[in-house]
C-alpha cells in the first residue's frame, strides 16, 4: 500500500498545524513520488530500492525502533517480491552497527530472494566490523559492484570509508580507484543508475535551531559529482539521511531515499521504461506502526522530531519533481518546521 494511505492523527500536537492530521498529510490520490525523463529503458524494469533498515537483535527502542527491525526487513523483502521487482537495490546501514549476527541474519534473509540484489554498505555497517566483512557477504569481487540488467546498468560504490589525510573523519569518501572506475566503466554502460549510502550534495547542513537534519553529503563530493556529471549519468540513489528527498548537482539527480527503521518506514519502487522513470513509495507497516514510528521521531530527540515531520511535509507535497509536467526539473524545497534545540548523533 501507498505510505501516504495510512495514519490518522494529529501531527505537531499543541501548534497550528498545516494540516490537521497525519492522514491528510500522507493520504493524497497518488504516490508518486517523482517522475523523471531519465533513466529510461525500452524494455520496462521495475527495482525496489530499501534503505536504512538497520536490522538490530535484541536491541530496543529508540527513534529507529531496533526492536522492529527484524519484522520490517521480513515484511518488506515479501512485499518486494509481489510487486514483480527485477532487482532489489539495498542502499546501506542494513544494520544497527555491523553487528556479525546481524549481518548473517541478513544474509539469510536475502538469499531466500529471488531476484538480484546489490546491496552497499553505510556507515553503520562497518562501525564495528571493517567493509570487508560486509563485502565477504553481499559483493562476491568487493566494491565497486556492476548489476547489469539489459536496458539498465545499475553500480554500486562503497562509501563507508574514511579519508586518511587529515580531513574530518566524520566524512565518508568514494576512493580514488572507484572513482577511476566508475570513470571507466560508465561510457559502456545503458542508463546507469550510480548507488552509494551517502548522499549528493545540495540539501541543507541544519534545518530549525540545533536539530541536525539532514547529515553531510559524502565527503568528496565534489569529485563523485564531476564524475557523475561528465558521463551524464542519469539518476544517484543513497540513503544515510532517514528523509526522502532529492538534488540536482551539475544536473545529476540525486534521490534520496527514507529509512525503513524510522517514519515513514517506506522503501521505493522505481518503473523504468521509454518514457523514462516513475518512482513511488510502499510500505509494508501497518497503521499502528506508522504512529508509533512517528511518535518516537517526536519523541526521541530534536533531529527525530526534525526528520519525522519532515518527511511527512515532503509526503504532504509529493511529487519532489515532474519532469514530465516541468521539463526544467524544478525542485521544491524542503519545508523547515521548528524544532527545539538540542541534537543527537548520527544516523
Amino acid at each position: 500500500m501507498g505510505v501516504r494511505e495510512l495514519a490518522d492523527r494529529r501531527l505537531y500536537a499543541g501548534a497550528a498545524p498545516a494540516h490537521e492530521t497525519a492522514y491528510e498529510a500522507l493520504a493524497v490520490e497518488d504516490d508518486h513520488v517523482a517522475r523523471f525523463d531519465r533513466p529510461r529503458s525500452d524494455a520496462p524494469i521495475r527495482l525496489a530500492v530499501v534503505s536504512d533498515p538497520h536490522v538490530a537483535g535484541d536491541d530496543d527502542g529508540t527513534w529507529k525502533l531496533f526492536h522492529r527491525t527484524r519484522d520490517r526487513f521480513r515484511a518488506t523483502l515479501a512485499a518486494v517480491e509481489s510487486e514483480g521487482v527485477d532487482a532489489l537495490l539495498l542502499s546501506g546501514d542494513l544494520t544497527k552497527d555491523g553487528e556479525v549476527g546481524d549481518l548473517d541474519w541478513i544474509e539469510s534473509a536475502l538469499a531466500a530472494v529471488d531476484v538480484p540484489v546489490l546491496a552497499v554498505p553505510g556507515n553503520h555497517d562497518v562501525k564495528e566490523f571493517p567493509a570487508a566483512a560486509f563485502a565477504d557477504r553481499f559483493a562476491d569481487d568487493g566494491f565497486p559492484v556492476h548489476l547489469d540488467l539489459d536496458g539498465v546498468d545499475v553500480l554500486g560504490l562503497n562509501t563507508a570509508m574514511w579519508p586518511d589525510d587529515g580531513d574530518d573523519p566524520r566524512l565518508a569518501v568514494v576512493s580514488a580507484d572507484q572513482l577511476a572506475w566508475l570513470d571507466e566503466t560508465l561510457p559502456g554502460t545503458s542508463e546507469p543508475i550510480v548507488v552509494s549510502h551517502h548522499n549528493l550534495p545540495g540539501l541543507p547542513a541544519h534545518v530549525g535551531g540545533d536539530g541536525w537534519a539532514p547529515h553531510p553529503p559524502v565527503g568528496n563530493a565534489e569529485a563523485l559529482v564531476n564524475v557523475l556529471a561528465e558521463h551524464d549519468v542519469p539518476l544517484h540513489l543513497s540513503g544515510h539521511v532517514h528523509l526522502l528527498s532529492l538534488t540536482r548537482p551539475l544536473g545529476v539527480r540525486g534521490l534520496i531515499a527514507p529509512s525503513l527503521a524510522s517514519f515513514p518506514q517506506s522503501y521505493l519502487l522505481l518503473d523504468v521504461d521509454a518514457t523514462g522513470t516513475t518512482v513511488r513509495s510502499r510500505t509494508a507497516a501497518t497503521e499502528a506502526d506508522i504512529e508509533e514510528a512517528y511518535e518516537a521521531g517526536r519523541d526521541h530527540s530534536a533531529r527525530g522530531g526534525v526528520i519525522a515531520d519532515l518527511n511527512a511535509e515532503q509526503l504532504r507535497t509529493l511529487p519532489l519533481v515532474d519532469e514530465r509536467a516541468d521539463p526544467a526539473g524544478t525542485i521544491e524545497p524542503i519545508h523547515r518546521p521548528p524544532v527545539e534545540a538540542g541534537a543527537d548523533g548520527a544516523g
